[in-house]
Formats: C-alpha cells, sequence, structure tokens
C-alpha cells in the first residue's frame, strides 16, 4: 500500500472503542515524549504544539474532509473502485 492508499484507509477508519483509541493515543504520546526529550510532568500539548503536530482525531478529520473533496470534485474518478471487494 501506497501513503495516499493509507491516508485514505485511515479517512474511512474511525475507532469507535475508547480502549484502542486511548492506546493509540499512548503510542502518539510517547513518540511526542521521546521527539520533545520530555521528563516526568512535562505537558505533551505543549510539546505537540511546539512540534506542530496535529491530534489523531484532528489528523483524521482532515483527511475525511480532504477525501470527500477529492471524491465531489471527481478529481480522481477510480478512488471509490481502487477500494472495491470485486
Amino acid at each position: 500500500m501506497s501513503r495516499p492508499q493509507l491516508e485514505d484507509a485511515a479517512a474511512v477508519w474511525d475507532l469507535r472503542l475508547q480502549y484502542l483509541i486511548k492506546d493509540i493515543e499512548q503510542v502518539q504520546n510517547n513518540a511526542i515524549r521521546f521527539i520533545a526529550k520530555l521528563k516526568g510532568r512535562d505537558s505533551i500539548t505543549a510539546a505537540r504544539d511546539k512540534l506542530n503536530l496535529e491530534t489523531l482525531p484532528d489528523r483524521r478529520f482532515k483527511l475525511r474532509h480532504k477525501l470527500l473533496l477529492r471524491l465531489l470534485s471527481n478529481e480522481e474518478k477510480s478512488c471509490i473502485s481502487n477500494y472495491s471487494m470485486n
């Protein structure tokens, strides 16, 4: 799979189970802690802002919006057929 296909998949795949959301956000928070070299109770939110990273729900929302605009503008006619089960 290429990155655009993964981003399209992320746009339509949305977590509803709270424990899965927490698990994925914990992975992102751990990555931010590592990148920003945070210790103890340093703010992950401040570090995320400083690193100019989006939250996962914000990113998914933007990806859904981008995909919807592409579908509506018919920019990529085969977008839906690429993911059909045929």
